[in-house]
């Protein structure tokens, strides 16, 4: 950065894609020889693996997803808990598809590897930043009505 640009603009410069970026389609074709297991995402066109999860996050994982699958069951929700779903958010969705931990679906299943929705605001936008909870507070999903104490997400462990 030299001295005639503004560390703002910096920031605030839209990220661009690279040179030969990998589209969604192209990525659900790619099969890499990865015989570990690992999971793969893409994000702005790069094909990214993630790390395993920890002991605490896997197990507040697991916990959500078991919390979150009796909730459907319960209430008759023709819905399920999908783990590591691959999920094309709205922005840049032809070089993006992200693995979120957990996703809930009231679609059938579907026989690949695309999970369909996500959540917005009240007002349709999608968040700008992730939303914080309090140790004391509750994991709200309005849009399957669930709300979980956060400290029962983290039942099995030192959290």
């Amino acid at each position: 950065m030299n001295d005639a640009t503004p560390y703002g603009a910096v920031m605030v410069a839209a990220r661009k894609l690279p040179p030969r970026a990998v589209t969604v389609a192209a990525f659900l074709d790619w099969n890499p020889d990865d015989r570990s297991g690992a999971l793969w995402q893409l994000r702005d066109g790069e094909p990214e693996m993630t790390a395993p999860a920890s002991d605490a996050h896997g197990s507040v994982q697991s916990e959500l997803g078991r919390l979150i699958g009796n909730h459907l069951v319960e209430t008759g929700r023709p819905c399920r808990a999908v783990t590591n779903p691959g999920v094309v958010p709205p922005v840049r969705s032809e070089y993006n598809m992200l693995v979120p931990d957990l996703g809930v679906t009231c679609s059938p299943p579907a026989g690949h590897a695309i999970a369909e929705a996500l959540r917005r605001l009240p007002d349709g936008t999608w968040p700008a930043q992730a939303e914080h909870i309090a140790a004391d507070g509750a994991l709200r999903l309005d849009s399957i009505g669930l709300a979980v104490p956060l400290r029962a997400a983290c039942r099995t462990t030192n959290l």
